[in-house]
C-alpha cells in the first residue's frame, strides 16, 4: 500500500448508490431488533413490568433515534459510519473505536447465531425427537444450529448487499 493511500477513504457518489435512507435505516434496525435483543428484553423482565416496559421504550427510542441519525449521516455523506469517527478521534484515534465496533459485532453474530441454534435444536426435538440443548445428548442439535445459522449468513452475505439489503427489509417486519 502507497503511503498517501493510507486513511484514503472513497466517498460513494449518490448516483452509484444502490441503497436508500430507509435501507440504511432498515439495517440498522434489523441489525438491532433481533432475538438478541429480545433475549436481553425477557431478562430485562425480572424488573417487572412498569420499569421493564418504561426502560425498554426509553432505551428503545434513544436507541434508534441515534441509530437513524448515525444512518443517515452515512447517507448523506457517502461515507462508512467507522470512516466518519476520523473527524472527531483523528486517523489513529479512529482505530480504537473501529476496533471495539469489530469486536462487538462479532460478540453480537455469536450470540444470535446461538440463540438461534439453540431454537432450531428445540425444532429438531419436536420433528425427530432429538434431546434439546441443555439435556444430555443435545449438542448434536446445537452443533446442526449453528450449522444452518452459518450457511444461512454466508449466503445471504455472499450475494452482495442486494441480498443483504433484502433480509434487512424483511428483518424489520
Amino acid at each position: 500500500m502507497k503511503n498517501e493511500e493510507f486513511g484514503h477513504i472513497e466517498v460513494i457518489e449518490k448516483k452509484h448508490r444502490h441503497q436508500t435512507y430507509w435501507d440504511m435505516f432498515a439495517t440498522w434496525v434489523g441489525a438491532n431488533a433481533n432475538n438478541g435483543t429480545w433475549y436481553v428484553g425477557g431478562v430485562i423482565a425480572a424488573c417487572g413490568f412498569v420499569t421493564a416496559s418504561t426502560t425498554l421504550v426509553i432505551v428503545g427510542l434513544a436507541s434508534y433515534i441515534l441509530l437513524a441519525l448515525a444512518g443517515y449521516m452515512g447517507y448523506k455523506t457517502g461515507i462508512p459510519a467507522m470512516g466518519l469517527t476520523r473527524a472527531s478521534f483523528g486517523l489513529r484515534g479512529s482505530f480504537l473505536p473501529s476496533l471495539i465496533n469489530l469486536v462487538q459485532f462479532i460478540g453480537w453474530a455469536a450470540v444470535n447465531t446461538f440463540i438461534a441454534a439453540t431454537s432450531i435444536s428445540y425444532i429438531l426435538h419436536d420433528l425427530l425427537g432429538w434431546p434439546v440443548y441443555g439435556k444430555p445428548g443435545g449438542a448434536k442439535g446445537l452443533v446442526l444450529g449453528i450449522l444452518v445459522m452459518s450457511v444461512l449468513h454466508l449466503l445471504s452475505t455472499s450475494m452482495g448487499e442486494r441480498s443483504v439489503q433484502i433480509i434487512e427489509r424483511l428483518g424489520i417486519i
